[in-house]
């Protein structure tokens, strides 16, 4: 069976991938458009670049106004980074189900 860990650590990245696509959508969107994206905040308002970080209450670590153009470069960085971490989870999910192959 596959672990609760696992599985857990599995549906996190899809989700972050699922989110990351998203944005970068919006910024692809907005390039070719020759825009500016249409980032918004919990208001509604209107932002011009991102917020990047970790969201851990009042000691959480973040970059205010990330341009655009350099947010494009980290979230395809992550995205690649979350696609290799469900390949190898998936190798463990794998080795956790003994050796199945599908």
């Amino acid at each position: 069976m596959i672990t609760e860990s696992t599985a857990r650590r599995i549906a996190y990245a899809y989700a972050e991938i699922t989110a990351a696509t998203e944005l970068l959508e919006t910024i692809v969107a907005a390039e070719a458009a020759r825009e500016d994206p249409d980032f918004r905040d919990a208001f509604g308002r209107r932002r011009n670049n991102l917020q990047l970080g970790v969201p851990t209450g009042t000691g959480g670590h973040r970059l205010m106004d990330v341009a655009p153009l350099l947010a494009r470069v980290i979230i395809e960085a992550h995205l690649a980074e979350q696609r290799a971490q469900i390949a190898a989870l998936s190798e463990l999910a794998r080795t956790e189900l003994g050796g199945i192959q599908s």
